[in-house]
C-alpha cells in the first residue's frame, strides 16, 4: 500500500468520482527495479497463466541430479492480497551434482477466485502475475 498524489474527477453522467493516479510511471519503476538484483536458485515459478478465475497452469524450473525429471509438487499460499507459489522437489542425496536443468508444468485450484491478487515466487517472492498493476510486474507476465 501506498500514499499518492491523485487526481479526482467527476462527470456529470457518471454516478460517482473517478481516482486516477497522478504518478508517472516512469517515475517509480517497476517491481523488479526496486527489488534489484537477485540471487538465481535452481527452483523458481517461470510462468502463470489463468486457465479461469480458480485455476491457474504454472510453469516451473528446477535442478535435479538424477537423469529425468523428479515427481515435483505444487504448492499454494493464498491470502487476501496475494498468491504464493512454491515446488516441492523430493530430497536429493548430498555429494557431487551434474546440476541437470528441468522443467514442468501443473495446474492449482485456488480456493477463491483470484480476482485482482498478485501471484508471487515463493523462493524469489518476485511477481509472477499481476492483474491488478500489470505494468509493474515482469515484462510480459500480466
Amino acid at each position: 500500500m501506498a500514499t499518492v498524489p491523485a487526481w479526482r474527477l467527476h462527470f456529470s453522467n457518471l454516478p460517482g468520482p473517478i481516482d486516477h493516479v497522478a504518478v508517472d510511471q516512469k517515475a517509480i519503476g517497476t517491481i523488479e527495479d526496486a527489488v534489484g538484483d537477485y540471487l538465481l536458485v535452481d527452483e523458481q515459478i517461470t510462468a502463470v497463466e489463468v486457465l479461469d478465475e480458480r485455476t491457474l497452469l504454472v510453469s516451473y524450473d528446477y535442478g535435479s541430479c538424477t537423469l529425468g525429471p523428479l515427481p515435483v509438487s505444487l504448492r499454494v499460499r493464498e491470502e487476501p492480497d496475494v498468491v504464493v507459489l512454491g515446488i516441492d522437489i523430493p530430497y536429493r542425496a548430498p555429494g557431487p551434482c551434474a546440476g541437470v536443468g528441468e522443467f514442468g508444468k501443473g495446474v492449482i485450484r485456488l480456493d477463491e477466485p483470484l480476482g485482482d491478487r498478485v501471484v508471487v515466487d515463493a523462493i524469489t517472492a518476485l511477481p509472477v502475475l499481476c492483474r491488478r498493476a500489470q505494468n509493474t510486474c515482469r515484462a510480459g507476465n500480466g
